[in-house]
């Protein structure tokens, strides 16, 4: 997983990687997302950064938006 965000145009096909600003989004897979006015919500998934160190794959419990006007990450 890596935390790039891409837009697709739909009219041509074509994807271009955003540079949004804001809070880093974490390396996370398997996420759900929805959009709500406009912004999208991310949530759910798996990340990697287990608790007490045990390895394997930690449950992601945020919440990220995007705002598109704004380029902006936030949680």
């Amino acid at each position: 997983p890596t935390n790039a965000l891409w837009r697709l145009d739909l009219n041509t096909a074509a994807w271009r990687r955003l540079a949004p600003q804001g809070d880093a989004f974490p390396r996370i897979k398997r996420t759900s997302a929805a959009t709500v006015m406009g912004e999208m919500y991310v949530f759910s998934g798996f990340g990697f950064a287990c608790e007490g160190g045990s390895g394997g794959q930690a449950w992601n419990t945020d919440v990220w938006r995007y705002t598109p006007p704004y380029r902006y990450w936030g949680h």
